[in-house]
């Protein structure tokens, strides 16, 4: 998957093990958007490590390795992520429990499926 770079538009990490979704938010998303995609969350954490830019995130909760959960925990104990919003995307079946995404702020939740309008305007 390409990250697709564009000067002055913000930047968005998709974090998506299934590739057909990603695939989706990357298509969704790159007309707004510079959009860096990721399957597995240890890459998300190294892109934000190494210092390149994010002014949003979106996490599926039901990745396998690292879950969304516990990429956001990761996530929230780095300064540098301290005022970068995260939306995370769930399944409608989903048993994890909001609560376990507590501490990274501030956290939205979009059920999937969702419409397009409703990505955009969060």
């Amino acid at each position: 998957m390409k990250d697709l770079l564009i000067a002055d538009k913000a930047d968005v990490l998709v974090a998506h093990n299934q590739i057909d979704e990603l695939e989706s938010l990357i298509n969704l998303l790159s007309p707004y958007y510079n959009v860096h995609s990721f399957t597995e969350g240890h890459a998300l954490l190294h892109h934000v490590a190494v210092g390149l830019p994010v002014d949003l995130v979106l996490l599926d909760i039901d990745m396998p390795l690292l879950d969304g959960h516990q990429l956001g925990k990761q996530l929230a104990k780095l300064t540098e992520m301290q005022d970068v919003p995260v939306i995370y995307l769930r399944g409608p079946d989903s048993s994890k429990n909001e609560t376990n995404s507590l501490g990274m702020t501030p956290v939205e939740y979009l059920t999937k499926p969702f419409t397009v309008q409703t990505l955009l305007s969060r």
